[in-house]
This record gives structure tokens, C-alpha cells and sequence, in this order.
């Protein structure tokens, strides 16, 4: 259970985004835009899916016209990429396509790749947030944490205690890591605008994974004897238990007023909310099999999907309220929804905006009355 909350159910539409034969894993969302792993070539790449771009518009039914939206290769070098982050228009991953571990990224707006670290140790974990890419780097001989500032192309040792830092996690100014100088895993923070590192958490028990989104920090915390999810609000000072079910509740990621993570307390691995506006706790996807390493922007959620069989990449958006028929609520102010067409035993996720709807459906009209 959540502290001091109440549960409810989720009112919003289920897309997939990838179900390739083949393995698609720990996406990674922001805005329009999703970049997973995927393994279709034989070994691992990075794949984007675009929201955003519409192509042909195919099929016109009660009005809805179905535009198929763009998944795109980022990187499919013959050698392995993993753990893509993204922020707007750059995406950053782990690349061992030089024997070793670096980071290198892919600029959306300029359709170039660039390496971004390339040094002969292993540098992994990345994470991004505007111009600033941060990463877990090994070259002193114990997991420290690095950033590159892209405006200004240069690199700056971020935290390089004696003791190893892991997993950093980036927005604006802040950088959150996993830091092991008490001789259990905390989680620390540091301020690139007034230059100061600050313990955020070092109570008994280990504290991982976490993530930061403006003044918040969520992380997966086991001082209870399982995995729960805390939060801390640097604008209040305060820590709060987000959900401390007497299950594991892992991998925390957040994005405004809204925390996911994967919560096992039906058994398998499902996908839950906190808002932390309403105070509400939703289960957001507890179908069969497994749905495991969410992440969230803005009123949409992505996660790995086991239900099919194999790893998929699934989509909730919170925004899309649809009526027990399936169909738009009226009145709802959405502006794009995504729905997913059956062609062939193919399911074909498709977007729509209602712009779009409204100059189509009137010549699908016009043509029915010509007819």
C-alpha cells in the first residue's frame, strides 16, 4: 500500500509501440519520443519511435483517420548499444563498438552521432538533460561519475570519491548518483549551479536506482527488508515514503507530479502510479506476464511488456479518456491520441490528431454525398 493514500483506477489508453518478434527493452521516453534496446539484427541497437510524425493516412473509419507514425533505427553498428536515454531531440547510450564500454549520442535536429566518451575504461549508465550528458565512468579505477557539457564541449569529473558512484541521473542543474563512501548504497546529489554535493539519502539499508525530475528525487529503498519507493522534495527539504507495500516496488522513475515503477505485489511485475497532486495510487498495466522498467513524461508511461510472449515496448497515455466502447469521451481536450490498427495479424500502432479528423472527415463527407 501507499501512506496516506487511495487507490484508483486508471482512466487512459494502452498502446503498443513495438512488438517485434525479437526483444525490445528498457525504454526510455521524452516528449513525443521513445528509444529502446533492440535485438532484431542479431545484437543489441538502439530504435526510436516517433509520436509525432504522421505518414499516409490509410484507413478512415467513423471519422478516426489512422496515420501510421515513424520508428526509426538510431544505431545499428554490428556491436552492441544499450541503455539509451533521451531528452528532446538527443539520445545517449552505452556503445561497445571499440572493445569497451562508451558513450556516445545521436543529435534528432542534425542527424549526426557523436561520441561522447570514448576513454579505454568502461563508461556506462548514461543519462541526459539538455546540453548535459552524464555517465558512471571507471578510468580511476572505481566507478566515479562524469559529465560532458555539449554547449561548451567540455568534460568535468563530477564526483570521484575513493569509494564508487553509479547509475548518476540528470535534469537541469542536479545530478543524483547511487554512492557507496558510507559502505552501503545512498543516494547524493550535486548542484552545478552552486557547485555543492549534498547527501539526499544515507539511511541503513541500501538505496538504488535513482531518478531526478526538478526538484524531486525517487529511488528504491530496502530499509524496510523489501523494496519500496521514497522520494525527496529539495524545494521542502522532506522525504516521503512513496509506497511501502509489504512487496518489492522497483526501478522508480518521475515526471512532474507523477512517479511509476514496477510493483511485484500481484505476484508478477506490474506497472503503478503515485500522483503525487491527488495523492492517488493507480495501477497502470497489471496484465499477464511481466511489465517491468517503466519510465514516464508528461501524461505518458512506457514499459517492457513480457505479456505476448517475448520483451515488447508498450505505452499508457494518461491524456487519452476513452468511454467503455472504446470511443473519445466528448468534450475531452485531447489533442493527439494513439490507437493501433489490425492489418494482416500485424498490430500497427497509428496516431491521430483531431485537426486531422475534422479536414478529413469533412471530405470523407463530401465524397459519401458525391457518391
Amino acid at each position: 500500500m501507499t501512506i496516506g493514500t487511495a487507490s484508483v483506477v486508471a482512466q487512459g489508453m494502452e498502446t503498443p509501440i513495438c512488438t517485434n518478434p525479437d526483444r525490445q527493452v528498457n525504454p526510455a521516453i521524452s516528449g513525443d519520443r521513445i528509444v529502446w534496446m533492440d535485438v532484431r539484427n542479431g545484437n543489441w541497437d538502439i530504435h526510436m519511435y516517433d509520436l509525432s510524425v504522421a505518414m499516409e493516412t490509410p484507413i478512415c473509419t467513423n471519422l478516426y483517420i489512422l496515420l501510421t507514425a515513424m520508428e526509426s533505427p538510431i544505431c545499428i553498428n554490428p556491436d552492441k548499444q544499450a541503455n539509451p536515454a533521451i531528452s528532446d531531440n538527443k539520445i545517449v547510450w552505452m556503445d561497445d563498438r571499440n572493445w569497451n564500454e562508451d558513450i556516445y549520442m545521436y543529435d534528432l535536429s542534425t542527424d549526426t552521432e557523436t561520441p561522447i566518451c570514448i576513454n579505454l575504461d568502461y563508461q556506462g549508465s548514461p543519462s541526459i538533460s539538455g546540453d548535459r550528458v552524464v555517465w558512471e565512468d571507471n578510468r580511476n579505477g572505481e566507478a566515479d561519475i562524469y559529465m560532458y557539457d555539449l554547449s561548451t564541449g567540455t568534460e568535468i569529473p563530477i564526483c570521484t570519491n575513493p569509494a564508487d558512484q553509479e547509475s548518476p541521473s540528470i535534469s537541469g542543474d542536479r545530478i543524483a548518483w547511487i554512492d557507496w563512501r558510507n559502505g552501503e548504497a545512498d543516494i547524493y546529489m550535486y548542484d552545478l549551479s552552486t557547485g555543492t554535493e549534498i547527501p539526499i539519502c544515507t539511511n541503513l539499508g541500501y538505496q538504488g536506482s535513482p531518478f531526478i525530475s526538478g526538484d524531486r528525487i525517487v529511488w528504491m529503498d530496502m530499509r524496510n527488508g523489501n523494496w519500496d519507493v521514497y522520494m525527496y522534495d529539495l524545494s521542502t527539504e522532506t522525504e516521503i515514503p512513496i509506497c511501502t507495500d509489504l512487496t518489492n516496488q522497483l526501478f522508480p522513475s518521475i515526471s512532474g507530479d507523477r512517479i511509476v515503477w514496477e510493483d511485484r505485489r500481484n505476484g508478477e511485475a506490474d506497472v503503478y502510479m503515485y500522483d503525487l497532486s491527488t495523492a492517488m495510487e493507480t495501477p497502470i498495466c497489471t496484465n499477464p506476464g511481466k511489465q517491468v522498467n517503466p519510465a514516464i513524461s508528461g501524461n505518458r508511461i512506457v514499459w517492457t511488456d513480457w505479456n505476448n510472449g517475448d520483451a515488447d515496448v508498450y505505452m499508457y497515455d494518461l491524456a487519452v479518456k476513452l468511454d467503455e466502447d472504446g470511443v473519445l469521451e466528448k468534450g475531452e481536450p485531447v489533442k493527439s491520441v494513439i490507437l493501433e490498427e489490425n492489418l494482416d495479424d500485424k498490430t500497427i500502432p497509428v496516431f491521430l490528431t483531431l485537426g486531422t479528423i475534422a479536414i478529413l472527415g469533412l471530405a470523407f463527407l463530401f465524397l459519401r454525398k458525391k457518391e
